[in-house]
């Protein structure tokens, strides 16, 4: 790395059947300096792509499993809260009322959390973050981003959201 790598707790690979092979080999290089990797069902087997496919396929069989000798993990979605748990992997947010899906990124140094309400009624979502500075609720229709009140304590902030029916 030119930089320092970013700092990840872990990484989680969703069920996919392939890799390149610069990836399979970026996540066995990541394992085996102890970041904590967990693929979803189960692991990709074949490369993407159909160049030397034979040659490609065996490539990344062989990172992936060099990733598993040094500890990644395969788990089943139900059970990745655990596993993360047991590797003891801190989690950035935690929802202290029913969950909604959420995908979490980092813009410019913050913290992003984009939160959504699949049901066909609106929700409110409560769920506490050690990020810190101050939350907006952003709309992904209209651009427009509203202040949340958050309260601070031990280190983590507590939101409340409520989210429109399939928002």
């Amino acid at each position: 790395w030119p930089n320092p790598p970013p700092r990840y707790g872990a990484l989680i690979l969703p069920a996919r059947p392939a890799l390149t092979t610069t990836s399979a080999a970026q996540l066995a290089r990541f394992a085996e300096a102890g970041l904590p990797i967990f693929f979803i069902d189960r692991p990709p087997s074949h490369a993407a792509g159909y160049f030397d496919h034979a040659a490609q396929d065996r490539i990344v069989r062989d990172a992936v499993q060099a990733a598993l000798n040094a500890g990644a993990r395969i788990t089943r979605t139900d059970a990745l809260a655990g596993a993360l748990r047991q590797a003891r992997v801190r989690a950035n947010l935690t929802f202290t009322s029913a969950p909604c899906l959420f995908i979490e990124k980092a813009l410019d140094g913050r913290a992003a959390y984009f939160l959504h309400n699949p049901k066909a009624e609106a929700q409110t979502v409560s769920f506490t973050t050690r990020a810190s500075g101050f939350p907006e609720l952003w709309n992904a229709y209209t651009g427009e981003r509203t202040g949340l009140h958050t309260t601070s304590r031990n280190g983590e902030s507590e939101i409340q959201v409520d989210l429109a029916a399939g928002a």
